[in-house]
């Protein structure tokens, strides 16, 4: 019986999923300035150059909507927008969802909904909802190896998986035909 989350299979090739457990923060992959957060809970830290501490944030507010980032702790970080408390011993507001004012020329209601989806990007990646789809090409049909060809880290979300393993069916599918692979 094997555990393996097969997607794909034809011809020597495979496409499997598995969770990613060496992902990288959204904040460290993408080293956005445009949009990003920032947090100063001691079990919850994200800190930016320059913005190191809650007192720095004044000087961001010329070319930044600011928007309080608050996080209910208690057996794991679930981040919201806004001050409101989820619980009112395991929640408070913990730093701040800065969204660059001059390249999004957001209002603050836009500002606001951007800010919503970098924290929701954010609580997928504090869950473990990240994915890895690997590509594999059978090296010895008999025993049964198989090599890694390829793959893809860091999918925040099971919804963003299928459409990556739908790709490589496709091409597989095609390079089976005998048209060119360009991988």
């Amino acid at each position: 019986m094997s555990d393996l989350d097969i997607r794909y299979e034809a011809a020597g090739w495979r496409v499997r999923v598995e969770p990613d457990n060496d992902a990288e923060s959204p904040d460290f992959l993408w080293e956005s300035d445009e949009s990003f957060i920032v947090s100063f809970h001691r079990q919850f830290t994200v800190t930016r150059k320059g913005l190191g501490s809650p007192e720095d944030i004044g000087e961001w507010e010329e070319d930044y909507s600011i928007i309080p980032l608050s996080a209910y702790i208690h057996s794991g970080v679930h981040l919201y927008t806004g001050t409101d408390k989820m619980c009112r011993w395991d929640s408070c507001q913990v730093g701040y969802v800065l969204v660059k004012k001059d390249i999004w020329l957001l209002r603050y209601a836009e500002a606001s909904e951007l800010a919503e989806r970098i924290v929701g990007i954010w609580n997928t990646y504090l869950s473990g909802d990240v994915w890895r789809v690997v590509v594999e090409k059978l090296s010895c049909s008999g025993c049964g190896t198989w090599e890694e060809h390829d793959s893809l880290s860091c999918i925040y979300g099971e919804d963003g998986v299928d459409p990556e393993v739908e790709r490589w069916a496709e091409h597989l599918a095609s390079f089976n035909k005998g048209e060119a692979c360009t991988t």
